[in-house]
């Protein structure tokens, strides 16, 4: 945060206290390999005994720090005593997301699949679980909020940001405006001493977002289904009573080629061989000759997907990124039976489909390659059904979509 404040800045003097020796020396490291000694000083220091007098600094700056404070009302009130009038409190934490769905996804990620992650390839699994429960055991956006404006310490200057739970903008002095390079005249960095375990781990493939582009292969795993219209003569059908469409299973081996269009855009090219079933439930009038009423139809298909993809990418935080994406896909089914000859159980399907994809992944960075799991929702656009009236149980259709939803892993360089 330091390297970044000074880098925006024309001219400013920062100071970043830590309570880590090991912290400080990798922290010196790095400003040394920038060149930015003369405007950068570390000193040992705790961040709930600041060692500097009141009114010290124009602005002071922790990012997750605050919720490894052992006592965060001494925290907050050791700041505010070294900020000076009409100076600004910048808080970058982790919080816990408030939407119920996202909330569920978001404490299936943290709490099992990133630790689990973290242990297949021997990183640091407590260190995931620390986080998770750290940010856990962290009053949320709303209650930290109302905990500062309680403390009477930030008056009414206190700012939600539209990053939600990720940042907070506080002022000293709700009506004070701090303009030009003077603002982060003199910085403050705190950053208590229970987050070196996160800090001291190296920042792996430091040159990948420098690269033009680069390549990975692809691992994929669906649940797919038909998105069906019944037609209208169904109802007069007198040997079918139900049909509808069935989840199942499917995978997907691909290539891909990624390539960088800005800090926060890259456009990726995901060719895929994909073995999907999607399934059909139907309840007949009558048993059928095997004497059931009940029957479940199969339609297999081999499809090879031509997606591409629009990915946003947040910054880095250590050895991990997330990234959201968009995309259009064209498919081609090569075991596609729609010209195939007529048989009573067949349920015809075209052979060409297309449709948006839309989803989310993640980047954990490794040594020598990226492991990204993504999940990605595709839905067709065109009706795929090749309807045949004189065809039992393809008649009853009058359009069918295809829907799914793909769980992938892509290995990149």
């Amino acid at each position: 945060m330091a390297i970044l404040a000074c880098r925006m800045l024309d001219s400013c003097s920062i100071t970043g206290i830590d309570i880590s020796e090991g912290m400080l020396e990798l922290g010196r490291k790095k400003i040394e390999k920038e060149g930015l000694g003369e405007y950068i000083h570390l000193q040992s220091g705790d961040s709930e005994t600041i060692n500097f007098a009141e009114n010290t600094f124009d602005a002071v700056m922790v990012a997750f720090g605050v919720r490894n404070f052992e006592n965060l009302e001494n925290g907050l009130a050791e700041m505010w005593r070294v900020l000076k009038p009409g100076g600004r409190l910048i808080v970058l934490e982790f919080s816990k997301p408030r939407r119920k769905v996202v909330k569920s996804l978001y404490n299936l990620y943290m709490g099992i699949v990133a630790p689990q992650v973290a242990r297949w390839f021997k990183q640091n699994k407590e260190a995931y679980q620390y986080l998770n429960e750290s940010a856990n055991a962290f009053p949320d956006r709303q209650l930290f909020t109302d905990i500062l404006k309680k403390s009477g310490v930030f008056g009414n200057g206190i700012y939600p940001t539209k990053l939600r739970n990720m940042l907070h903008l506080l002022r000293k002095k709700t009506f004070i405006r701090i303009n030009g390079s003077g603002l982060f005249t003199g910085l403050l960095l705190l950053c208590h001493a229970s987050m070196a375990q996160f800090s001291r781990v190296e920042m792996n493939k430091t040159d990948q977002d420098d690269k033009p582009f680069y390549f990975g292969i692809t691992l994929g795993f669906s649940s797919a289904r038909f998105h069906t219209e019944l037609d209208p003569l169904f109802l007069q059908s007198d040997s079918i009573y139900v049909a509808e469409p069935v989840n199942s299973g499917g995978f997907s081996l691909g290539l891909h080629v990624t390539t960088r269009l800005s800090n926060r855009f890259q456009l990726r090219f995901n060719p895929q061989l994909m073995f999907i079933e999607r399934n059909l439930f139907y309840k007949l009038r009558f048993p059928d000759l095997d004497g059931l009423t009940e029957v479940t139809k199969k339609v297999e298909s081999v499809t090879m997907s031509f997606p591409f993809q629009i990915k946003f990418q947040s910054d880095r935080i250590g050895n991990f990124r997330v990234y959201t994406l968009a995309g259009f896909k064209a498919d081609i089914d090569m075991a596609s039976n729609a010209r195939k000859k007529r048989v009573d159980d067949q349920v015809k399907i075209g052979k060409f489909d297309y449709g948006p994809e839309f989803g989310i992944g993640f980047n954990f960075f490794f040594e020598s390659f990226i492991f990204s799991p993504e999940i990605k929702i595709s839905n067709g656009l065109p009706n795929i059904h090749a309807r045949d009236q004189n065809l039992k149980f393809s008649s009853v259709f009058d359009k069918m979509q295809s829907r799914m939803i793909v769980f992938s892993i892509h290995l990149e360089g």
